[in-house]
């Protein structure tokens, strides 16, 4: 029987304040809080509070059938215990659950790998500090930012305790395989998953999209695409941001719906 590996990613960056000429040198903020603290209460209100309680409902409901994984990112933890600290306890309710698999990533959701590997590792263990710290959880699943992999990451991370890699599942990486399922790497203790970015960009970027073939994308239809599919996988990962529920579509109750019977 083929199993649905979901995850999800959560991150907000911090957003920058606007300097016109006369303002450089002047030494004011870099960061635009006002800005900061209106993108995350609306977020939290449109996606983080609904979506945590209706996978805690679900999870209630269905107990060891449903299990989830999500990357939280470091900038947006320290956002929440600056300015939203009921969000960060919903989270934190969210996680206790023993089927909810956290996931390291960089502290910053940064392209350190791609440019500086002491950074990169520097920028782990502070995350995996973080998640440690506010959720006591530890991590053994790295995803690099936007699903990013090159083979250089691999030594390192195996070093640093890891025993899978998320990535994205394209052709050129994932050519011998008839459907989205992991490789293994010359290590054969770290596994490589790989995103079925079909199905996964059906539900985060065409759920709206009414010029998409399957208009409107309903549970049901999801689950006979993942069934013929799993003709060939031993289980189907689908990932996006968690900001897809209830946030990137304007019809968020339409979305937690479909979330409900999915």
């Amino acid at each position: 029987m083929t199993k649905v590996c979901l995850y999800f990613q959560i991150h907000q960056p911090y957003r920058l304040c606007e300097y016109n000429f006369f303002q450089i040198g002047k030494h004011l903020p870099y960061f635009n809080d006002y800005l900061n603290n209106l993108v995350l209460d609306k977020v939290s209100s449109n996606c983080y509070l609904p979506a945590n309680e209706l996978f805690s409902n679900l999870i209630q409901k269905y107990n060891s059938k449903i299990k989830l994984n999500f990357a939280i990112s470091g900038t947006v933890i320290s956002q929440f215990e600056k300015n939203q600290p009921e969000t960060l306890l919903s989270f934190q309710n969210l996680f206790k659950n023993p089927n909810i698999e956290l996931i390291s990533e960089t502290f910053y959701h940064s392209l350190a790998s791609v440019f500086k590997i002491d950074e990169f590792e520097f920028q782990i263990k502070k995350h995996q500090s973080k998640i440690e710290e506010v959720f006591n959880k530890k991590t053994t699943t790295f995803r690099n930012t936007e699903l990013i992999f090159k083979n250089s990451l691999v030594e390192p991370l195996k070093n640093m305790g890891f025993t899978s890699i998320l990535t994205e599942g394209v052709s050129r990486i994932n050519s011998n395989f008839k459907n989205n399922t992991f490789l293994k790497s010359k290590n054969d203790n770290l596994k490589i998953h790989c995103r079925n970015y079909p199905l996964s960009d059906d539900i985060a970027f065409r759920f709206a999209d009414p010029t998409h073939i399957d208009f409107p994308i309903t549970a049901e239809k999801m689950i006979q695409k993942i069934k013929k599919q799993s003709v060939h996988s031993d289980y189907i990962f689908i990932g996006m941001d968690y900001e897809t529920i209830g946030e990137h579509f304007k019809k968020k109750r339409e979305f937690l719906t479909f979330g409900r019977n999915f």
